[in-house]
């Protein structure tokens, strides 16, 4: 984590030395555990929220979801270990990386949730915006 964040360190402060206003997207899945190809998922609606891999990690990922919408990234960032063991996509490197830019730990930005939460093959996935002035 702390190299994601440094990456974004980078990022945020080349921003900031040009006169470009710029959008920063940070794609990737929350929890990213995969099922067995065999597996039957709980409910029938393939992409609903109680497909996703595992309860602990579903549960993880709404209380990261409540965390960006109350601005609370220094929270998120505390957790990362509890992220890594859930799996979250590429070691949570597009959020890490997207928060080193906004001011690491210090960024307040309230997330605006733009998707429903859903599944996709046990994966949690979601879309959110942080809006910064």
């Amino acid at each position: 984590m702390k190299h994601f964040l440094q990456m974004g360190e980078v990022i945020g402060e080349a921003i900031r030395r040009s006169d470009a206003r710029a959008v920063l997207l940070a794609s990737g899945a929350m929890s990213h555990k995969f099922y067995d190809l065999d597996h039957v998922p709980p409910n029938p609606r393939v992409w609903h929220p109680d497909n996703v891999s595992e309860p602990a990690n579903r549960a993880l990922d709404m209380e990261v979801l409540e965390l960006w919408k109350q601005g609370r990234h220094d929270t998120v960032l505390d957790r990362f270990p509890e992220l890594e063991a859930a799996k979250y996509e590429g070691h949570g490197a597009h959020y890490a990386q997207m928060m080193g830019a906004l001011g690491g730990r210090d960024c307040r930005a309230r997330g605006t949730q733009l998707s429903e939460y859903e599944n996709a093959a046990g994966t949690g996935n979601v879309h959110v915006w942080f809006d910064v002035q």
